[in-house]
């Protein structure tokens, strides 16, 4: 299968780097057997993409951030749609090791926040009003937030997690990717992937973390951001294209998220912005 990838590195201090990929696959179907040099963190920011290894299948949207780990090998797939963009720092083994990520499971939760400060740290790179030399400290310090969770899961006893019920998890999540603008009923999406509401519900919070009103609200939310960056200036029609009630739920919806309102991320991102972002997360 032809896969077309586009790299952009916008920083790379010999520590850290941080590049802009958008990917665009000819098909759906699953690609031959890749591997990574470094340990990447990937944050997906538009568009979704499944990762198989021999020990998992992930959904990769931009809701998680995967981990892809030196030398590990994979196969990559587009079961919902056929693009994708991501943001990916890249740590060094010693870096690495220090932040925990040997520890880490395949995927990690990424916050609405979480996932603006990389949107708004890539925008500013690519703009140009931000300077690669001063952001160094700042990538690492938004690979240790993402870690976070694996280094205090270290310190935990695993719970089992049952086969059947990631792959319950995982089919919902591609339904709501599939129907993200539709006001889709609980009852509708667990007929859609053959279970009970009640089942459906306790499962999917179970494995994701979050209830799935949560995990639309954040796909949603983050799908607006990626269209207002784009340069999308309608918020009536946006709001309508993504499941919101209007402009006002929208509008209100990202500030309740995000501490601010969408015109604010037209603004070209500064230093004292992704400073202020960094210290909102590791509060």
């Amino acid at each position: 299968m032809t896969v077309g990838l586009r790299q952009t590195v916008l920083l790379d201090d010999g520590a850290v780097t941080l590049s802009d990929v958008r990917c665009h696959a000819a098909s759906r179907r699953v690609t031959g057997v890749e591997a990574t040099r470094d340990l990447e963190l990937v944050l997906p920011r538009a568009g979704s993409f499944a990762r198989h290894t021999r020990s998992a299948d992930i959904l990769a949207d931009p809701t998680r951030v995967l981990i892809f780990r030196p030398g590990e090998r994979y196969r990559i797939s587009h079961p919902v749609e056929r693009s994708d963009r991501s943001v990916v720092i890249g740590l060094g083994p010693e870096l690495a090791a220090e932040l925990g990520a040997d520890r880490a499971a395949g995927d990690l939760p990424s916050s609405t926040r979480l996932d603006l400060t990389a949107r708004r740290v890539v925008d500013g790179l690519a703009r140009g009003t931000l300077d690669p030399l001063e952001l160094g400290g700042d990538v690492l310090a938004l690979a240790a937030i993402i870690l976070a969770p694996a280094r205090a899961d270290a310190a935990t006893r695993p719970v089992a997690v049952r086969p059947g019920h990631r792959r319950l998890a995982l089919r919902a999540r591609i339904v709501l990717l599939e129907r993200l603008g539709e006001r889709l009923t609980l009852p509708e999406l667990a007929r859609a992937v053959g279970t009970s509401p009640f089942h459906l519900a306790r499962v999917f919070r179970s494995i994701t973390g979050e209830s799935i009103h949560e995990h639309r609200v954040g796909l949603r939310v983050r799908a607006a951001l990626e269209r207002i960056a784009a340069g999308e200036d309608d918020l009536t029609r946006l709001a309508l294209d993504l499941g919101f009630g209007d402009h006002a739920h929208l509008t209100n919806t990202i500030r309740r998220e995000l501490g601010r309102p969408p015109s604010a991320l037209r603004v070209a991102p500064t230093l004292l912005e992704i400073r202020s972002l960094r210290t909102i997360l590791q509060a």
